[in-house]
């Protein structure tokens, strides 16, 4: 009796077929669903791990690492320098060497001007440098290397073999005078900046900012901030004088120079000063009181004319020397004999 009971209201709680067909169906979909979203994330985990043993793979074995790093253009700076900056070498590895990071790194070395990385074929790395040229050192507090851009550095341990490549710099030491001083030199040649012993400041009298150079073979060069570049033609001049004890003299015209006793030995000579129509010293666009000088012939004798007076080097408006670059040939023909170039 309880047991036909008990099937009886089973029968009457039953859901209609229809209705429980559609939950049957959502139940299996629910089902499939979670199956398949797990087997999505088991698909990617593997290919994430899988990734990640590729990558550890390729990182333990020698192929992914740089096998060699070429550096071109130093001069005064080693390999290991650069190489120490750069951070690469053989254990670096190839692809994570990011070039423009690492040109960064190059070129907080304050002697180099800019630098170039790439990544060449079979792993290897070129660095091509630029270095700043270097036009020489001074005691200034503590020792520094002066550059032609006007920057300086701490004279450290390991620039020191550079010292035996450039002049010692003695003065010099206002800001504005090394910023002359260094752009005066960026028209010198690096040889013959090398060939140069010392770079001093020396008060000539008529020129307060002269600059007397002192050559490794024991010669002197005397110019100005502005002609001073005339002594990338220092080697030309000299091999042609027959008195290697006089100095060679920088025209400020740029375009010529001359030789005579050099000034510490004429120091008791009372300089002959260009005088104006009031009898006042000429100055130069430099606000130097310009000095007459005279014409020499090719045995370092003054040139005489015609009537035995030595011929003076004429000057411009600007105070500066316009030397006849054919002096001696029109001496020669005569062309000198009233004391000024006359050519019929």
């Amino acid at each position: 009796m309880g047991l036909r009971k008990k099937e009886k209201e089973k029968t009457e709680n039953r859901l209609p077929e229809h209705v429980q067909r559609m939950f049957d169906e959502r139940k299996t979909k629910v089902v499939v669903s979670r199956f398949r979203g797990s087997k999505s994330n088991y698909i990617k985990l593997g290919i994430l791990v899988a990734t990640i043993l590729l990558i550890l793979f390729y990182y333990l074995i020698p192929t992914s690492h740089v096998k060699n790093v070429n550096i071109s253009g130093i001069h005064y700076l080693t390999v290991n320098q650069v190489k120490d900056k750069s951070d690469v070498n053989e254990n670096s590895i190839y692809y994570l060497t990011i070039p423009i990071l690492v040109e960064q790194r190059i070129n907080s070395l304050p002697l180099i001007e800019s630098s170039k990385v790439n990544l060449d074929k079979d792993n290897f790395v070129s660095i091509d440098i630029v270095e700043k040229k270097v036009i020489g050192y001074r005691y200034d507090q503590e020792p520094e290397l002066l550059m032609a851009d006007n920057t300086q550095t701490a004279l450290m341990e390991e620039y020191m073999p550079i010292i035996s490549y450039v002049p010692l710099i003695t003065g010099f030491l206002d800001e504005e005078e090394t910023r002359k001083l260094s752009t005066a030199f960026k028209s010198i040649d690096v040889d013959i900046i090398e060939d140069m012993a010392e770079v001093k400041q020396y008060d000539l009298g008529y020129d307060s900012q002269g600059i007397v150079v002192l050559m490794r073979n024991g010669g002197y060069f005397i110019a100005n901030y502005r002609s001073l570049p005339m002594i990338n033609k220092y080697y030309d001049i000299y091999n042609y004088l027959k008195d290697k004890n006089q100095c060679i003299f920088a025209d400020d015209s740029q375009e010529t120079a001359y030789a005579k006793a050099c000034p510490w030995h004429e120091e008791q000579i009372v300089h002959e000063y260009w005088l104006d129509e009031k009898g006042e010293p000429i100055k130069n666009a430099y606000g130097d009181k310009v000095v007459k000088h005279y014409y020499t012939l090719e045995d370092g004798t003054t040139a005489l004319d015609a009537s035995g007076n030595p011929i003076v080097i004429p000057i411009n408006v600007q105070g500066f020397e316009e030397r006849d670059p054919d002096f001696i040939a029109n001496y020669e023909a005569g062309y000198y004999a009233t004391g000024e170039l006359y050519i019929p």
